[in-house]
């Protein structure tokens, strides 16, 4: 990979590879960005780059100048979440060793993302006291069982008895739980007052069983005989 310096213009020698610019910790391909820039000047906006270089990252150029994100009034919320809250979802929950003690987090926004590699995605909010101990660090997440409603209450703030862990070889995890999926870390991606965790599973496994769910609020069941969609995936 041959990288050359911001302002730096080159065509790409016989016998080589691509050649890429490096800007603010990212890298482009040279033949993007003129591709891109032929026929435009300084500071022209051409479809999802200025001067070649994505809008995300352009913070000097003409990207400074895009209207700021919509923010949602706040009489509108109570009504965003309620319909959110039509989809019914599983509840996990996400168990690691932090940097002084054990954590776990109460989730329901939880997705499988690929299959090779085998990737899964957990959404964490930024107010969670233990977001920030995640960052980089081995996961597992824990898919729990109809009967296990306090042990979700466990990790949301309504602490009961202590449960019963596993030491996993790659991230701690829970006993007896539905299904669990231990990862290592992957990306990690800004979702607003959330952040995206992806991880890459090393280990996982279930049981028979009906599952915990969570909708319009509240939780439920889904039976077992519902459960078992691998050929969806």
């Amino acid at each position: 990979m041959h990288r050359l310096p911001m302002g730096v213009v080159g065509q790409p020698a016989l016998g080589y590879g691509a050649i890429t610019v490096l800007y603010k910790n990212r890298m482009f391909d040279i033949r993007t960005i003129l591709r891109q820039m032929r026929g435009c000047k300084y500071g022209d906006r051409m479809e999802g780059f200025t001067m070649g270089i994505p809008h995300s990252v352009a913070g000097d150029t003409a990207a400074d100048e895009a209207a700021p994100s919509r923010k949602m009034d706040a009489s509108t919320l109570p009504h965003f979440r309620g319909s959110l809250g039509r989809f019914a979802t599983g509840v996990a929950i996400v168990t690691f060793d932090g940097v002084t003690r054990r954590h776990g987090i109460t989730v329901n926004s939880f997705t499988s993302v690929s299959m090779e590699p085998p990737l899964v995605l957990v959404s964490i909010s930024r107010a969670t006291r233990a977001h920030d101990e995640l960052a980089d660090r081995p996961f597992t997440v824990n898919i729990l069982g109809a009967e296990q409603k306090d042990l979700a209450l466990h990790f949301a703030g309504r602490p009961s008895r202590e449960p019963v862990w596993v030491e996993g070889d790659t991230a701690p995890r829970l006993a007896g739980v539905l299904a669990y999926f231990s990862c290592t870390p992957w990306a990690a991606y800004d979702g607003g007052d959330h952040t995206l965790y992806l991880g890459q599973v090393q280990d996982f496994n279930y049981r028979q069983g009906d599952a915990l769910a969570f909708a319009n609020s509240a939780f439920t069941i889904i039976p077992g005989s519902q459960l078992g969609v691998e050929e969806l995936l």
